[in-house]
């Protein structure tokens, strides 16, 4: 399987536990990964560092660190990070990627050359909103578009969404293959102390070894329980065939300070309607291993 990763990996740890379950699967070929939201440069530089002690070659692209029509009203500071001073300074180079268009284009190219491969999105949607805007030739439309975002049985504003609800209505109203994971089954991947711990320990190569790393430092600035959401849209896109999907036409409706999906009658995006919580954890401590 050919994937392309667009990520904002760097805050919530599943991104990072997703990454590593991506980079370990002999059978997936890594086409490239954009990162979003924030500060790219520095989630490129992070993700990097995971390709480099997997011991891999995987192009890294730094994308959009602002939404499309600019930073909203939600709080978008720093408020925890994984990759912290560590990589500072940041590589000159992922600071001019990602005040281009150079991630969108990337990604374009990348499958046009190779029409069977698979886009993950598990971060807010810019890049893929650019990707849309840059699309002439209607690439985009022939390749399946999982992504993490919205919430399909709740009135509940979703963050990936919230954070650049333009380049997800973008989307929303391309011709796409769209697969939404949404925060109505994410949010039940929560894992128990002992989930916690069995994850952690997994493996014994240096990657898994960094891993434990991150998930310290999650576990200390933030004192959450890990909740892989994005370790949930890799599974479902792995295990597409097996998992109950619900198709819908899907629009977005902002209220005050936040942003609502609105499903109706159609087949615009199928969205997951439900899974196997203990079958998922098996299979990411697992893929961690």
């Amino acid at each position: 399987m050919k994937l392309w990763l667009d990520t904002d990996i760097g805050d919530d740890i599943d991104d990072a536990l997703t990454l590593e379950a991506i980079l370990k699967n002999q059978d997936i070929e890594l086409l490239g990964i954009s990162t979003v939201f924030k500060n790219a440069p520095l989630r490129a530089m992070l993700a990097k560092k995971m390709v480099n002690i997997a011991g891999k070659t995987v192009p890294v692209y730094a994308g959009q660190s602002t939404p499309l029509h600019g930073l909203r009203r939600i709080n978008h500071g720093e408020i925890y990070n994984q990759y912290g001073k560590e990589f500072e300074p940041v590589d000159p180079k992922y600071i001019k990627q990602s005040q281009t268009n150079e991630a969108g284009l990337a990604l374009l190219q990348a499958l046009k050359e190779h029409p069977d491969a698979i886009v993950l999105a598990i971060g807010p949607l810019t890049n893929l909103g650019v990707a849309v805007s840059l699309d002439k030739e209607g690439v985009l439309s022939q390749h399946p578009i999982y992504f993490m975002g919205g919430d399909y049985k709740r009135h509940i504003s979703e963050w990936n969404l919230l954070c650049d609800v333009e380049a997800a209505s973008r989307l929303f109203q391309s011709n796409l293959n769209l697969h939404a994971i949404g925060l109505d089954q994410t949010e039940t991947t929560r894992m128990s102390a002992d989930e916690e711990d069995k994850m952690k320990e997994a493996g014994s190569a240096p990657l898994d070894d960094y891993r434990r790393i991150l998930v310290d430092r999650f576990k200390h600035s933030t004192h959450w329980e890990i909740t892989p959401h994005d370790c949930l849209a890799y599974y479902a896109l792995l295990h597409r065939d097996q998992l109950n999907w619900k198709t819908a036409k899907s629009e977005i409706e902002i209220e005050g300070n936040d942003a609502f999906l609105r499903l109706s009658e159609g087949h615009s995006l199928a969205y997951l309607d439900s899974y196997d919580r203990e079958a998922f954890i098996s299979w990411l401590i697992a893929s961690l291993s």
